[in-house]
């Protein structure tokens, strides 16, 4: 059986979980931060009571907070029933059974519910939606897309340059995890797709991680050297 979601849910990660999957040092959070599809994560919440400058943009923000919390619960239901019939699929080390993962992701979500409204008051929330941003050229220092490109396969080769190099034209440098689907498998455009990001004057790297949970996604891609001009 493989793990496959229809189409993109909500489902959000903790602030602990960005800095590990992204390799995130105290000098990264200090820099602007674009938070790309971070739907309801808890990493925006965090960063603004730390006092670091952070922006999330996500087409679930044309929601209300109760509109995105139905949606929430919805997918959970969806999410753990996929989760629990392919175990394989995840390390179970850190996190160790199903029922810790609900509880790590429902916290992390309930911690954005309630940080919500607020940050839609103060633009940290922000509706929008790759492969076109609202935001002017390299207006942050870094963006980060969490399991977004990468997982969802489906999207195509195309949707993923336009989305890279747009990412990499409003950020100095682009961060994306996981580069592996749900099933913890690589896209068969995925070396090519680094060979056209290449050719635009970008250079790629994938860079190992300390975040393990999903099969074969210690690896995040970093994107530097991108002229919007």
């Amino acid at each position: 059986m493989s793990f496959i979601l229809k189409s993109v849910v909500p489902w959000g990660r903790s602030f602990d979980e960005y800095v590990a999957m992204f390799n995130l040092s105290e000098s990264d959070l200090s820099l602007p931060i674009l938070g790309c599809s971070d739907g309801p994560a808890g990493f925006n919440a965090r960063m603004h009571e730390m006092g670091h400058p952070v922006i999330s943009c996500d087409p679930l923000y044309q929601y209300s907070h109760d509109q995105i919390e139905c949606r929430i619960h919805t997918a959970r239901d969806e999410v753990m029933q996929q989760v629990r019939e392919n175990l394989q699929n995840f390390t179970w080390n850190h996190i160790r059974t199903p029922f810790e993962l609900e509880q790590v992701r429902m916290t992390a979500m309930q911690s954005f519910l309630a940080d919500y409204r607020t940050g839609l008051r103060e633009g940290r929330y922000i509706a929008g939606a790759l492969p076109r941003l609202p935001f002017r050229n390299q207006a942050f220092g870094l963006a980060l897309c969490s399991h977004f490109l990468f997982l969802y396969n489906s999207l195509g080769p195309e949707f993923h340059l336009r989305s890279i190099r747009e990412m990499a034209r409003v950020a100095r440098e682009v961060r994306i995890y996981p580069v592996v689907n749900t099933n913890g498998e690589q896209a068969d455009f995925f070396y090519e797709l680094m060979g056209r990001i290449h050719d635009l004057g970008m250079a790629a790297i994938l860079e190992p991680v300390g975040y393990d949970f999903l099969k074969n996604g210690r690896e995040m891609l970093k994107i530097t050297g991108y002229s919007p001009g």
